[in-house]
């Protein structure tokens, strides 16, 4: 398993067991005909590299959510933004890939827009920082 996929699992671990969601969370395409919450990694900066050799790896996402209520879209972005503020070790993947070094919003929520199937749209962009194990 790659390292993003294993982060990405940790993620949908941490948001199923911390909050109520009305979708799964998607590593996906939006799905435009229906309510939805999808995962999308977004372009970040070399992570630091030490005189050991050793690297910090960072990884900015992206979360959408969609869906039918803008109350109900809005209060998910929101609890999924208070849920991922992690710190140090706060973050651990099954398979121990990586230690969680942070994580923290870089982008406030907001509205994205209302789709043509009058679903409203809100997102939010996370940074976090990873050291590889």
């Amino acid at each position: 398993m790659s390292l993003r996929e294993s982060f990405f699992d940790a993620i949908d671990a941490h948001l199923n067991a911390s909050i109520t969601m009305f979708s799964e969370l998607r590593l996906s395409d939006l799905d435009i005909e229906n309510q939805d919450i999808i995962f999308r990694f977004t372009p970040s900066p070399p992570g630091q590299r030490y005189f050991d050799r050793s690297r910090l790896k960072d990884f900015s996402f992206q979360i959408i959510v969609q869906h039918e209520s803008r109350l109900t879209a809005m209060n998910t972005i929101e609890d999924i933004t208070e849920s991922l503020e992690l710190s140090n070790g706060e973050l651990v993947p099954d398979d121990g890939s990586f230690s969680l070094v942070g994580c923290e919003i870089y982008t406030e929520p907001t509205e994205i827009g209302k789709t043509d199937k009058n679903l409203f749209m809100w997102s939010a962009m996370f940074q976090a920082e990873l050291s590889k194990n």
